[in-house]
């Protein structure tokens, strides 16, 4: 559980803003708190539909126990979302930064920091910026978003907040992703970029036959009923298709295109194969197969390969034996 609200919230973090500014003085805010409080209202209604399911089959000893238990995991989910949001204060009189969430506030003063660093990072293979304070040996991390146009505004944040802190700032990585206004954006910050993360790469894609393509690397962790694998891809940027990778994403940093050619092939992930042969399976099961074709057609929907067809074949004959099964038992 906690693996997925780390991957969504990751992903739905929006644009941050300045508010309460003044010359000396601002404060830093976003709408992260929408994303966590959107996962807490989906693990909610589904303990709600649970609820009402096991109320109707079970009675009201079902109705109890799913109802604790829906109500200890939204006050776990929701304790997080209140932990994980914060607003950062920089002062420039005071030459300091105070982060402060509902449980607590800490003050640090500018001897703290070293630098002001933005760098150019990601989040699966989606490219995001992260704006992070450094502490000797470590970072805290003040704002992450995509490379769109909505992380425009974080580089004119970073820049501004080394002017009042008055230390270094340094940036890292190049945009791919991200449009021109943020490439503009970070070359008009004047200062040289350091290295990044070593995701991007250039690639002869199988799946599209384009040569000298961006792609990014990531490894990616599945969990299905207990069982854990991880394994590495290397999405092209042009045809958007998921190539399979010998090596971990690290290991392939600075490889040529043709290098990489003997490392990555083109190959569907373990978890879509494997929800669309269990829907295949299990569709002519009443019950069964309407809840497992769901959820392997939205695993493949935007997969063009015969696993997103065959969890619409699915999802269609398990909807029929479905009706008719309740159309036996209602006779």
């Amino acid at each position: 559980m906690q693996r997925a609200i780390e991957n969504l919230s990751g992903l739905c973090i929006g644009k941050y803003r300045v508010r309460e500014d003044s010359p000396d003085r601002f404060v830093l805010s976003g709408n992260r708190i929408v994303a966590w409080l959107g996962v807490w209202a989906v693990l909610v209604t589904s303990g709600l539909f649970f609820l009402a399911a096991e109320a109707a089959f079970f009675g009201n000893h079902g109705k109890k126990t799913i109802g604790i238990w829906a109500i200890i995991i939204g006050v776990i989910c929701f304790l997080q979302v209140l932990a994980n949001f914060a607003t950062y204060t920089v002062d420039g009189s005071a030459k300091s930064v105070t982060r402060r969430n509902i449980f607590r506030a800490t003050t640090w003063p500018r001897e703290r920091f070293s630098a002001v660093s933005l760098s150019v990072a990601h989040h699966n293979a989606n490219e995001i910026l992260v704006l992070a304070l450094d502490l000797g040996d470590n970072k805290e991390i003040v704002a992450s978003v995509s490379s769109t146009s909505k992380g425009t505004s974080i580089v004119a944040i970073a820049i501004r907040m080394a002017n009042l802190l008055e230390i270094p700032f340094h940036r890292f990585g190049q945009a791919v992703q991200g449009g021109a206004e943020l490439c503009e954006a970070l070359a008009q910050t004047n200062t040289p970029a350091g290295d990044g993360d070593g995701r991007d790469l250039i690639i002869n894609c199988p799946a599209c036959r384009k040569k000298n393509t961006p792609a990014v690397a990531f490894d990616l962790t599945e969990k299905l009923h207990g069982f854990a694998h991880t394994s590495s891809w290397v999405r092209c940027l042009s045809c958007k298709a998921d190539l399979h990778s010998k090596l971990r994403a690290d290991e392939l940093r600075g490889m040529s295109a043709e290098m990489l050619a003997v490392h990555v092939r083109h190959r569907l992930p373990w978890i879509k194969t494997t929800t669309a042969l269990f829907a295949a399976i299990l569709c002519l099961f009443p019950w069964v197969g309407i809840i497992i074709s769901p959820i392997a057609m939205i695993v493949n929907w935007r997969v063009r390969a015969w696993t997103r067809t065959l969890s619409i074949i699915a999802l269609a004959i398990s909807t029929i034996v479905t009706v008719i099964g309740l159309i036996i038992i209602s006779n």
